[in-house]
């Protein structure tokens, strides 16, 4: 079509050195191997994608100022292992740091209280949580233990793609024998479930296997339910939530020790950091945020060349600043005064909004479409203003001219006249 600046699009895609990530552990103090993130720290810390892994208590959590090295803000993902509660400063925290494209990834085992969660966290669908915890008479009852495997729903989920081709990665092998059961929100997608496993079949030998071994138990009660979410997936403000069921060490289950654990926990780990980019991107009309350190003034370069400083809010609010007049597309830059930028340059991609065909959409609107894309504004469709569109609808514009031209005559003919007639005497 005939407009220009949709005819390129910007995309930012953020290259770092280490991967950032906190674990916030439920369970800190006891032997190494019960704590809950004792396998799944193991598990994240690639040295191929170099991932970085912080382990801090949640009462470690509650203390850290704002930005330190093992704090929410300075991590892409941030996950919640076993945490039985979180305050509402860390809770604003979590908040803010979603709506800036962080991941978050919360594993539900005994020590998480259900209250707190669903008040605070899942806030009937509005928090970031994706799921509501059932109350305790829902949960599964204690008795004879039960076992359950993971369903991975035909793999139809991006995430598990690559185990439909290794059925011997061991996803469906993996055994669990209590988890959390939870109501996915409607917007939330449930990546796998819980079913019963099928029985073991009995054992002809004497096993060296404990009273609490699951692999003991060949017998399935039959009330067990079928179907449960056991890994749920939303996206809250610009960033992406994953739950996780059940534990991520060996109370609740024998998935640490199975060859899944570690490639789905880095899967989602990396599905969770996927944010960042979108938290870049804008369309043409769109506010701009960012973090910011502690009473830093910023500068927003945009990209007509203009300097737009921008202060940040007094504390105890967070150091968020946020630039709202995107008048035109392209890379914003957010800087530091005199070139001194707040933990490197945050630039933006700014784009203008496309329908299906990535192009933009220049025809005529009738009255009927601008109040049906405005339903909030009020405005007056005045048809009898007309616009000249070629030399053959200026008639009337013409007329006006020539009008005021023989008026123009007239007068200088009337001052004419008079001077021949003062003249003649």
């Amino acid at each position: 079509d005939g407009l220009a600046p949709d005819d390129q699009r910007s995309l930012i895609v953020t290259v770092r050195d280490r991967l950032p990530v906190l674990l916030v552990d439920g369970t800190p103090f006891g032997p190494a191997e019960e704590r809950e993130t004792h396998y799944l720290r193991h598990a994240l810390a690639n040295p191929r994608r170099r991932v970085r892994v912080e382990v801090v208590s949640p009462w470690r959590l509650a203390q850290q100022p704002l930005g330190s090295a093992d704090s929410i803000e300075a991590a892409e993902c941030v996950v919640l292992c076993n945490v039985p509660r979180l305050a509402e400063r860390e809770l604003r925290r979590l908040d803010d740091h979603l709506r800036h494209g962080g991941g978050l990834i919360v594993f539900l085992s005994d020590q998480v209280e259900p209250g707190h969660y669903n008040e605070q966290l899942y806030r009937r669908g509005q928090g970031p949580l994706p799921v509501e915890i059932l109350p305790a008479d829902q949960q599964l009852p204690p008795g004879p233990r039960r076992l359950f495997v993971f369903d991975p729903h035909e793999y139809r989920h991006p995430l598990l793609h690559a185990f439909q081709a290794h059925t011997d990665a061991g996803l469906l092998t993996a055994r669990f024998w209590r988890y959390t059961r939870v109501r996915a929100a409607g917007e939330a997608t449930v990546i796998l479930s819980f079913i019963p496993a099928p029985p073991n079949p009995p054992r002809t030998t004497a096993s060296a296997a404990g009273p609490d071994d699951p692999t003991s138990l060949p017998a399935i009660a039959p009330e067990a339910p079928a179907g449960d979410p056991a890994v749920v997936e939303a996206t809250r403000h610009k960033g992406r939530v994953f739950v996780v069921t059940t534990g991520a060490n060996l109370k609740w289950t024998s998935w640490p020790l199975n060859p899944s654990y570690v490639p789905l926990t880095q899967e989602l780990l990396l599905a969770a950091v996927a944010g960042r980019t979108q938290a870049r991107s804008a369309l043409v009309g769109d506010p701009l945020e960012a973090w910011v350190g502690a009473g830093r003034e910023v500068v927003m370069l945009t990209p007509d060349g203009r300097q737009e400083p921008i202060a940040p809010p007094e504390p105890p609010a967070a150091p968020v600043v946020r630039f709202e007049p995107t008048e035109q597309s392209g890379l914003y830059r957010l800087t530091g005064v005199a070139g001194t930028a707040p933990n490197g340059d945050f630039i933006f991609a700014v784009n203008i909004a496309d329908d299906d065909r990535g192009e933009g959409r220049p025809e005529r609107l009738a009255a009927a479409d601008l109040r049906a894309l405005y339903p909030d504004w009020w405005f007056t469709h005045d048809t009898r203003c007309r616009i000249p569109r070629s030399g053959a609808d200026e008639g009337p514009v013409n007329l006006a001219r020539l009008c005021l031209l023989g008026g123009v005559f007239l007068l200088l003919a009337e001052l004419l006249l008079a001077w021949r007639s003062a003249a003649a005497r």
